[in-house]
């Protein structure tokens, strides 16, 4: 006779837990809210693009479709928020995952419906800290 474990399972664990099943109402009520917000186009603003902005409070909105929810807080499930939660098209949110070398987007929630939006370029995201820290806080290097 084989002797089986007690945590054997044979059936097929569900691929969504009971919890995201509950919860699905909920999210889809926060991403509704983002979605008219945006009104359907990304969020993304360009503070930065030289020929067009006379100014620094003028700020260039992408004209693009949005077609994804970018979170800029982890973990997602416990954060979210619509005030945390930006709509962007397909190039802006791929590009929140490309290595710093190439130019990386950095989106920042104010809190209050708007995000700050920014391109890092650095050899590598330990050298921009370092940049950062040091453009902060005169005098220290940012090593521990």
């Amino acid at each position: 006779m084989v002797k089986r474990s007690p945590m054997r399972r044979y059936a097929p664990l569900p691929r969504r837990s009971v919890t995201t099943i509950k919860a699905t109402s909920d999210f889809r009520a926060v991403y509704a809210e983002v979605d008219r917000r945006s009104e359907g186009r990304c969020e993304w603003e360009d503070h930065e693009h030289p020929s067009l902005s006379p100014g620094p409070a003028f700020a260039v909105r992408c004209g693009w479709r949005a077609t994804d929810h970018h979170h800029t807080q982890k973990p997602r499930r416990s954060r979210h928020t619509a005030a945390l939660i930006i709509h962007l098209c397909r190039h802006h949110h791929a590009r929140c995952d490309w290595p710093y070398a190439r130019g990386r987007a950095s989106i920042v929630a104010m809190m209050d419906g708007r995000f700050s939006c920014m391109i890092l370029t650095s050899a590598d995201k330990f050298a921009w800290q370092r940049a950062y820290v040091a453009a902060t806080r005169p005098g220290d290097d940012g090593r521990p």
